[in-house]
């Protein structure tokens, strides 16, 4: 659906609200070293996004071939 989802490992629990910024489907996400980003990489290209509130840092990287 577009969307990067935040869960807790232990419990399942979701972690606040899902990541909305890709206009098509999210191949992988990845956090940072020290849990403050995320990076997603999605078929509309790679989006870093700030951990604890949500929010997209700048424009999308994408791949020119």
């Amino acid at each position: 659906d577009g969307t990067v989802r935040q869960w807790e490992a232990k419990s399942g629990r979701v972690i606040g609200e899902p990541l909305r910024g890709h206009k098509e489907s999210v191949r992988s996400a990845a956090y940072s070293a020290d849990g403050s980003r995320i990076m997603s990489v999605g078929v509309d290209g790679t989006r870093l996004w700030d951990a604890k509130n949500g929010r997209s840092i700048g424009e999308p990287l994408r791949c020119i071939l």
